[in-house]
């Protein structure tokens, strides 16, 4: 993964900070509870090759330096207590018998279908919408950065790409039909 560019990791930051101190260790970094430890160690590689203040040094305002220094502080602390097999059992629920077929709810942000608009298998049992994955998310994220830089070519790019991650994902489908009908609008 790439370094991001300026305007990408703004968007971010303002996405981020705002919400640092509610998040969980899990959702700094990008993953689902359920991730194994080689998943963890490549999540948080991949945010310091992207987002480490190094690489933005001499780039951003004192003030952002300041304020990315504090976000990839949180993240790093992440994955230090998730890196320690006692802390993360602490943090990851046991899941047995019923509880075990149940996915683990995404985080906040994932988009999700409409309130009712679940799916139905021919059974007839709802079935509850499929958290995003990993790397869906990521693609997410970073049409959301593209977005906010006023970079729509790269946004639509980046919510395809998550299509393509996600396929059988109707909520990422819809999203970028959204995404798209609303650039097309005149404004």
């Amino acid at each position: 993964m790439s370094a991001w560019e300026v305007p990408a990791l703004l968007a971010w930051l303002r996405r981020t900070a705002p919400r640092i101190d509610v998040m969980g260790p899990f959702e700094l970094l990008e993953l689902s509870p359920t991730e194994d430890e080689r998943r963890l160690q490549d999540a948080y590689h991949a945010i310091a090759t992207s987002r480490h203040p190094d690489r933005f040094r001499g780039k951003l305002a004192p003030a952002d330096a300041e304020l990315l220094m504090t976000v990839f502080g949180r993240i790093s602390g992440a994955y230090a207590l998730l890196r320690d097999p006692a802390q993360r059992q602490k943090l990851v629920p046991r899941r047995s018998g019923a509880m075990a077929a149940q996915r683990p709810t995404p985080p906040a942000g994932t988009p999700t279908s409409p309130a009712g608009a679940s799916a139905t298998p021919p059974t007839g049992t709802p079935v509850a919408p499929r958290p995003i994955g990993p790397k869906a998310k990521s693609y997410v994220r970073r049409a959301e950065a593209a977005l906010d830089a006023g970079d729509a070519a790269s946004a639509l790019l980046n919510l395809r790409m998550a299509v393509a991650a996600e396929p059988g994902s109707r909520e990422l489908r819809q999203l970028l039909a959204d995404t798209e009908a609303n650039l097309k609008k005149p404004r």
